[in-house]
This record gives C-alpha cells, structure tokens and sequence, in this order.
C-alpha cells in the first residue's frame, strides 16, 4: 500500500530555479532514467542531515502521493524500498513547503507525523 504523502527536500534557490511549465524538475536523479529520490516521513530528518547538514534555505516538500501525474514506484535503494518519481513532480502535487531550520550544530531536528 503506497503512502498518501511523501517528501522530497530541495534548497529555496533550486527550487525557484527548477521549476517550468507546472513542473518541478530537480537536477540530480538517482539514475539515467531520470528517477527522483523522495523520502518517507521516517528518512526524513536522516536525510537532511546527510545531504543538508549546515545548511540554510532547504524546503522540505509535502507531496501527496493521490496528485503524482508521474510514475510514482517503489525501488530498492540501500537495501529498503524507496519512493520515486519518474522523471519531475507536477507542482499540483506539492501540498505544502516547510523550511526546515538547523540547529546551531548545523543539524536537523524534524518529526513528520502522518495521520
């Protein structure tokens, strides 16, 4: 059973910067198809911190899954089974962007609670 919500984190300026025509279109993708790694409300927080650690300006988007007019499929990464979507998200589909502010560590402190 696939999420209703999952996430995907970006900084504020490639945010602006990548999106066209309703979609956004990250520049790094996992592979040559053109997946894009997202994230389960539990990967959150480790994710920022490998990725993002010290770092200012970074977005946490909300992305309902029910919205994806991508193909949105589960792949084996690491050894767990990651979300990803084909090759950009359609911006209908971002419900909400939270900044995410770090600690004075440069760390990320974030619990995503989904109902």
């Amino acid at each position: 059973m696939k999420p209703d919500l999952i996430f995907q984190l970006v900084s504020r300026r490639k945010w602006k910067e990548r999106q066209q025509n309703g979609y956004y279109q990250p520049d790094e993708t996992v592979d040559e198809n053109s997946w894009i790694r997202c994230y389960l409300p539990e990967e959150v927080e480790e994710a920022a911190n490998t990725h993002f650690s010290g770092r200012k300006n970074i977005l946490m988007l909300v992305i309902n899954t029910k919205n994806i007019t991508e193909k949105l499929a589960f792949r084996e990464l690491d050894g767990k089974s990651v979300p990803m979507i084909e090759n950009r998200i359609n911006l209908d589909a971002v419900i909400d962007k939270i900044v995410l502010v770090p600690d004075e560590e440069g760390k990320f402190e974030i619990k995503v609670e989904v109902k």
